[in-house]
């Protein structure tokens, strides 16, 4: 009946129920550490709940990093960032200067060199996570509807080869 306490409650507060501790929600300022991995857990000792025994300490805050991206377009291993780009065919063939913003904002320039093949990595140095390499996956583009004009074109194509 006591709870092992040796003491009893008679008159039980509608705040606490007679425990001696009523459920606050509390704001904490935590320090995201640079470079936190994704999944890392940082431990705030003392600032959890408040112990149960008077002579105790509170216990510790755990905070799990998880970073919030697009999983079918982005992939994060260690400091590097990988982003899939959808390049058209032709462009992959003949090369081109192209641009992307990252997910900092940033647009960076690249170069998709002549004869760009299916899954080919473009490094652009220094702008992954603190200062690591953002690596683009190239996915060619196929079309879906090719102009009959430009079928004679690929035909032409097709026969020199």
């Amino acid at each position: 009946y006591c709870q092992g306490q040796g003491k009893t409650v008679k008159k039980k507060c509608s705040h606490c129920g007679g425990t001696g501790f009523e459920r606050k929600h509390k704001s904490v300022n935590v320090t995201i550490p640079v470079g936190v991995q994704n999944g890392q857990q940082v431990r705030y000792a003392g600032s959890g709940y408040e112990s149960q025994d008077p002579h105790g300490q509170n216990g510790d805050l755990i905070i799990n990093f998880i970073y919030n991206y697009d999983t079918n377009k982005y992939a994060i291993k260690g400091n590097t960032v990988y982003e899939l780009v959808d390049i058209p065919y032709y462009e992959c063939i003949l090369g081109a200067d192209k641009k992307v913003t990252l997910p900092s904002g940033e647009t960076v320039s690249y170069k998709v060199p002549e004869y760009t093949q299916d899954g080919s990595q473009i490094v652009l140095k220094g702008k992954g996570l603190h200062g690591s390499n953002y690596i683009l996956i190239v996915k060619v583009k196929m079309p879906t509807y090719v102009k009959e004009q430009d079928k004679e074109f690929l035909k032409k194509i097709k026969d020199n080869h």
